[in-house]
């Protein structure tokens, strides 16, 4: 996920997400060494000389004043980071937007981009903070307290590091397992917002119609489906924290087993076994926070990559050299056009259709619902590009015109128009 924060916050605003990093990665470990540190206080307290302890306890306050120090600066630098990707997403996707050729902001898909500026940029803004700091040390303290371990007990270190492999092993099968119930969710969520989308804006025709007193069967059906998501993704991930917590918990028996066994053969003291089991419950504990930081880390990771899809969408391409058209006459020329993600079944919507529409003339597309008129007009101001044959507008192809140029040569009045708070002429003088 740490790459996917890179990639969204560009080289412009990686600095502040490398400070907290190193602030978190060095609060971990000394949190590590603070813990390590508690073997030989707690050896020299219960040893024959309790006087010995206060080097050892000199050196644990040490640790903990620099550990609080670290990882102030380090919570700090969360909110920073979480400041710093809000504004730079929003730019990003604002920057998109208005690159973006406009006939890729389908239906579906103009409610993703919004979903995704709003909802998921809030959900990011919260990831440095609250998930990537708490996994880096669920992470990094486990490691310091296992190389600490071999100073105090090799065996107990080497049964550590046997158990590793599975712990990982059940870790990520369960945040795997999240990641694919969060992908399933994320697909119900966004059609529920195309059925929210979809029936605030044809109100007109549902109350001509009748609909609205029994219903919006679609919208009714989207919203079940996205609470059955929600219970699924509980009911089925549940699980998979449950089955980490349950392997650390028997790891940790195991190693108490083994402990009071060495502690009987006289091959391990008392206050050393002491020691080490209250080393072993702060290693348990942080590991065991790895599963829920995991999980979390997972459904960011994925929101994260659905925000680099849309900004690593290509751009309207603009001509290498722009040409200017000489007149405001339309010529179409074998053009064959059809929709990509198979709105219309790979059908063609318009199949080897020419003709010109000469300059300071009047024309009217006259056709039944589905004909292409629509897709006639969208062509012309380019907000598709022809999949076969070419537009020209003054004989240039819209291909070889810069959007500014074919906006200046291109004036549309939509189906659906926004009314802005003005006198009437205002509204016309904009259309």
């Amino acid at each position: 996920m740490i790459r996917q924060l890179y990639r969204v916050l560009g080289p412009e605003g990686s600095r502040p997400l490398n400070r907290l990093l190193l602030l978190q990665s060095g609060a971990a470990v000394l949190q590590g060494v603070a813990f390590a540190l508690l073997v030989p206080v707690l050896k020299a307290l219960l040893g024959s000389d309790p006087a010995d302890v206060w080097p050892w306890l000199a050196a644990f306050a040490g640790c903990v004043v620099a550990y609080a120090v670290l990882q102030g600066a380090a919570l700090s630098g969360g909110f920073t980071v979480g400041s710093q990707l809000s504004r730079v997403l929003h730019r990003r996707l604002a920057d998109q937007a208005l690159r973006l050729p406009l006939g890729w902001f389908t239906a579906g898909r103009t409610a993703e981009f919004s979903r995704l500026a709003g909802q998921n940029v809030i959900q990011v803004m919260s990831t440095p903070a609250h998930l990537l700091r708490p996994f880096i040390s669920s992470v990094l303290t486990p490691v310091t307290l296992i190389v600490a371990t071999f100073f105090f007990d090799v065996r107990t270190a080497l049964v550590l590091l046997a158990c590793a492999p599975v712990l990982y092993a059940v870790q990520q099968g369960s945040t795997s397992l999240m990641r694919r119930l969060d992908l399933g969710r994320d697909a119900a969520i966004g059609e529920s917002a195309d059925r929210v989308l979809e029936y605030t804006r044809n109100q007109a025709v549902l109350r001509a119609f009748g609909r609205t007193a029994e219903g919006y069967g679609a919208l009714d059906d989207a919203l079940v489906a996205e609470a059955r998501a929600d219970r699924r993704l509980i009911a089925r991930g549940l699980p998979g924290l449950v089955s980490f917590t349950f392997a650390t918990r028997l790891v940790f028996a195991l190693l108490l087993a083994l402990g009071v066994s060495w502690q009987l053969d006289g091959s391990l003291t008392v206050p050393t076994l002491l020691a080490l089991l209250v080393l072993l419950v702060r290693l348990i504990d942080s590991v065991s926070s790895a599963a829920e930081a995991g999980a979390g880390m997972r459904i960011a990771r994925n929101t994260l990559e659905r925000l680099g899809a849309v900004l690593d969408e290509p751009p309207f391409p603009q001509p290498a050299e722009p040409r200017a058209p000489r007149d405001a006459s339309v010529e179409f020329t074998g053009v064959t056009f059809r929709y990509d993600g198979g709105e219309t079944g790979g059908r063609a919507v318009l199949d080897d259709v020419t003709f010109r529409l000469p300059e300071r003339g009047m024309t009217a597309l006259v056709g039944p619902s589905g004909a292409g008129k629509t897709t006639v007009a969208s062509l012309i101001a380019r907000f598709r590009d022809t999949t076969e044959g070419t537009v020209r507008i003054g004989g240039v192809d819209v291909r070889d015109i810069t959007a500014d140029d074919l906006a200046a040569h291109v004036s549309l009045v939509f189906q659906d128009v926004y009314l802005f708070r003005r006198h009437d002429r205002g509204e016309r003088q904009d259309r």
